[in-house]
């Protein structure tokens, strides 16, 4: 009768055990999404902000039609915020990409190249 309690208990840490491993990695999951989004949306923000400041006249502060002059302090954005690190790139007349870096503990980089009225994602490493 004892060795039948002592299996059950046995049976009973496993599956315990199990059970707590798998809700690691669900949080775990639902970290490396929720860093996701939060990244891809502050990507969507500055792209929104920057194709805003390119329809902005020079002598109102924007871009006057052209991204050549963009940067974050002009569109009131920080390089780094609670999600990430942001960086800017290949700035041109009509186009310019920005890469954000996720800051969750795991790898994450997304970067997007935006128009004056289109974003297209490039690439996207997790």
């Amino acid at each position: 009768m004892a060795q039948q309690q002592l299996l059950i208990l046995v049976f009973i840490v496993i599956i315990v055990g199990v059970a707590i491993l798998d809700g690691i990695d669900r949080a775990e999951d639902g970290v490396r999404e929720a860093n996701k989004d939060n990244v891809m949306q502050e990507l969507l923000i500055l792209a929104g902000r920057a194709q805003a400041w390119r329809r902005m006249p020079t002598p109102l502060g924007g871009g006057g039609g052209s991204f050549e002059k963009l940067n974050l302090t002009a569109i009131h954005f920080d390089s780094v915020t609670h999600s990430g690190e942001f960086v800017l790139s290949n700035i041109e007349k009509e186009s310019f990409r920005v890469t954000g870096i996720g800051n969750a503990g795991f790898t994450l980089m997304v970067t997007l190249e935006a128009f004056a009225d289109s974003v297209v994602i490039l690439q996207m490493v997790q």
